[in-house]
């Protein structure tokens, strides 16, 4: 890190990695107000806290900065990577200092409640962090309800931290994690920034880098777009800063201007929900009526399925086809199996191709799991528990079955109203295998 204040004009930015970013101390108000009721919780011996936000960086330095604040008399123990039930179980007992390789799961009960009794007689607390708690098998979720359950029969004095994306809350709905999430009195929120936090979040990574003034590195409009494509997650901002960074030093430009954030956007990824930003920065734009192009691009639709039912239906109507999680998605599938931009299908004149954005579960195609290929009729994708076909029709009358009963699936608006008139020359999409396409939401799961 340089000592500097300043640059010399022409100079390149420097560039703050990525492992740092998302490591290093920014602390905003939501931040403080998080790590204020961790310690109220933690004080009045509260058994479980919930903590949910998109992405993991923030709900990792709180836990971080709570834990530091402790005193020598609390044993911590911190999961951080997804896991199941027996080898979680064997995280723990191997951080409080016994060998647990041959040990099945009651006999590692057995082994963490006579620890828990040594702690209570030397009056000593424990506990447990669980970190990026929806990408683990709910059954380690439930060993954890058994051992706070325990813990409370016998005033142990055990607390668990429980952090997690908003998905999380969906799965402590179901039966029996509903009773683990009804210990935790009051959850912990860390929303998306606003926008005059991401401004003071771009300001803290330029000065991280050695420039006192974010106004020489980014352009003042660069930092709103940074803010849209990301949703105020701060996760995700930092990647794309990053990236937008090292594409200006790779182009020899020392501002960071819009096109260059929708340049790094568009190589992570990152698509904003279609309804906030103008349509002719998101969408293609459509040639009027008579081009080959345009009946190539409106030839086809996906008809998405689960369970055998059917529940949404999309026109193959615009360059790029979106599916995940997030609500921007152009077919949605809301389940904690999908990451928020879990594949793209792209459409050209001459072909269609699937592209998995390294998804956490994985894009199978009839069953074959893929990272990139071309898409044929009748095909079948297979995404989390969805199955999604492609059929190689004329849709063109934009027809929709309408059936969103599931609840899974949310009508799309940029979808449903139908063809635009647009004028102007088709720009299509280059696909380029060579590229690297990067999900920030992913996490990659234990085999």
């Amino acid at each position: 890190m340089t000592d500097t204040g300043h640059q010399q004009p022409g100079a390149t930015p420097a560039i703050l990695s990525a492992e740092n970013a998302a490591s290093l101390p920014f602390i905003t108000d939501s931040h403080r107000t998080g790590l204020g009721q961790l310690e109220r919780n933690f004080a009045e011996g509260r058994p479980l806290t919930i903590m949910i936000g998109e992405g993991k960086a923030r709900a990792s330095l709180l836990i971080g900065r709570f834990i530091a604040g402790l005193g020598d008399d609390v044993t911590v123990v911190r999961l951080t990577e997804p896991s199941n039930a027996i080898a979680g179980m064997r995280q723990i007992i191997h951080s409080i200092g016994f060998e647990s390789k041959e040990m099945n799961l009651t006999e590692l009960e057995n082994i963490f409640t006579m620890f828990l009794t040594s702690q209570k007689i030397n009056r000593r607390r424990t506990i447990i962090c669980i970190e990026e708690g929806q990408d683990n098998d709910p059954w380690l979720l439930d060993q954890i309800r058994r051992i706070i359950e325990l813990s409370d029969k016998e005033t142990y004095g055990l607390t668990v931290i429980l952090s997690g994306r908003p998905i999380l809350n969906e799965i402590l709905k179901k039966q029996p994690l509903d009773a683990l999430a009804a210990r935790a009195k009051g959850r912990i929120t860390l929303a998306p920034f606003v926008i005059a936090e991401t401004r003071e979040f771009v300001r803290w990574m330029t000065e991280s880098s050695g420039v006192t003034d974010e106004g020489q590195v980014f352009d003042f409009d660069a930092v709103t777009l940074i803010h849209e494509l990301c949703e105020g997650i701060p996760d995700t901002m930092g990647t794309l800063c990053i990236r937008a960074r090292e594409l200006a030093r790779k182009q020899g430009k020392t501002k960071v201007t819009t096109e260059l954030v929708q340049e790094a956007g568009d190589l992570l990824h990152l698509l904003p929900n279609v309804r906030q930003l103008d349509e002719d920065t998101v969408m293609m734009k459509i040639p009027t009526a008579g081009s080959n192009k345009v009946a190539a691009l409106y030839k086809g639709r996906l008809i998405v399925r689960i369970d055998g039912t059917v529940v949404q239906e999309q026109p193959l109507n615009r360059e790029r086809i979106m599916i995940g999680r997030d609500q921007g998605c152009d077919v949605r599938v809301n389940s904690h199996l999908v990451s928020r931009h879990h594949a793209v299908l792209v459409i050209d004149s001459d072909s269609l191709r699937l592209a998995d954005l390294g998804s956490t579960n994985g894009t199978f195609v009839d069953g074959r799991e893929i990272k990139q290929c071309g898409l044929d009729d009748r095909q079948v994708i297979g995404v989390g528990d969805s199955q999604i076909e492609y059929i190689a029709d004329d849709g063109r009358n934009d027809s929709f079955s309408g059936l969103y009963a599931t609840g899974l699936f949310g009508p799309d608006e940029a979808g449903t109203r139908g063809a635009r008139d647009f004028t102007g020359e088709l720009q299509i999409l280059e696909f380029d295998p060579e590229k690297t396409i990067v999900d920030p939401t992913r996490r990659p799961v234990r085999k």
